[in-house]
């Protein structure tokens, strides 16, 4: 058994070749630009690897993509200081990052982001005070970029930029189709609690939806037990077969939709708030459709990126992941390639 302490183990070695990739680019021999990112107004520093800094340029009324100039300024004071070139570092923040990253790409200059906790650890660890301006923040972010503690960030191709939108543009359909469903049971549950009793989980089953759409269609002043009466039971079951099928079900669920039909006669709930409440009620269902719809529309696209990029077969060769579902992994992750190793992939 080989208890030599001195063997490296493969996190070593990785996180050495890590280190290594990032002094070759935070180079000695080139001076750091940091760069505070906001909407209107730039910060811009260069600064030694001491942290002295050499030179400050605000751009006021300035975007992100007009900072063009201001590289070009901040390379040649880098030059007139004595360095060979320079490497960016700002925040990842929002879309501006990417808009730095492609003017550097132009000018042939490296880039580097600092996480934006670290740079509010900075700020307490600096003077022991949470006071923030964006002149400081840039001299922190050039601090944490000479420290190598910072990254390089993704750089993605169309394809798996295309993917990534389409990910986040799923994540937010899902929150909005969850969001209905809360509203739901917050509506009925004040308006017409007994609605809420006539399935397991109603917001989930798409016969009380439907029933639920037939009945906010049709009563009047929030009169439940008047729709009741003045409305057959077969008609009410004919509309509920039309509104399942019409929202691309097979098949009813009868004992849900009969339960909603007892319901009816069930006068529990705030009748102030009932009439108010079951218009929104339709409302919401509408959103929750579209939601819904859109949610499939978005996923097709995401296998599609997929099947371009040759990852299909793949990946659902894999027990128990959809291709929607690794679609949605990937759409996190990024290119896989971009990871050292497995356990990499975990922590990101």
């Amino acid at each position: 058994m080989n208890n030599d302490n001195s063997v490296l183990s493969r996190g070593d070695v990785r996180r050495n070749n890590h280190r290594r990739r990032l002094r070759e680019i935070v180079a000695p021999g080139r001076a750091i630009v940091a760069i505070d990112l906001a909407e209107q107004v730039q910060e811009v520093v260069v600064c030694d690897h001491d942290n002295v800094v050499l030179a400050r340029r605000t751009k006021k009324s300035t975007r992100a993509w007009e900072l063009g100039p201001t590289l070009v300024w901040a390379r040649r004071r880098a030059r007139s200081a004595g360095f060979d070139d320079v490497v960016v570092g700002c925040e990842p923040t929002g879309h501006r990052w990417r808009v730095i990253a492609e003017l550097c790409d132009g000018l042939g200059v490296e880039v580097v982001c600092v996480q934006p906790l670290l740079v509010h650890r900075e700020r307490e660890r600096d003077d022991l005070t949470q006071d923030r301006s964006d002149a400081r923040d840039a001299v922190l972010i050039a601090s944490l970029v000479a420290q190598l503690r910072c990254y390089v960030p993704e750089r993605a191709t169309a394809t798996w930029a295309r993917l990534r939108h389409l990910g986040a543009r799923r994540d937010g359909l899902i929150v909005s189709a969850g969001g209905c469903r809360q509203q739901l049971a917050d509506l009925l549950g004040c308006g017409w609690p007994a609605v809420l009793d006539t399935a397991a989980d109603p917001t989930e089953s798409a016969t009380w939806q439907a029933a639920l759409t037939v009945v906010c269609d049709r009563v009047e002043g929030g009169d439940l037990a008047g729709l009741r009466t003045g409305w057959r039971r077969d008609r009410y079951a004919h509309a509920v077969r039309r509104a399942v099928t019409d929202r691309g079900g097979q098949r009813v669920c009868w004992r849900i939709a009969y339960a909603v039909w007892d319901a009816l006669a069930d006068a529990s709930g705030v009748p102030s708030q009932r009439h108010g409440a079951l218009e929104r009620v339709g409302l919401v269902l509408a959103d929750l459709d579209h939601a819904r719809t859109e949610l499939v529309d978005v996923e097709t696209r995401m296998v599609g990126v997929l099947d371009e990029l040759d990852l299909t077969d793949l990946v659902t060769s894999i027990d128990g992941l959809s291709a929607v579902g690794a679609a949605a992994i990937l759409a996190e992750t990024g290119d896989l390639d971009r990871f050292p190793s497995a356990r990499s992939v975990v922590k990101h």
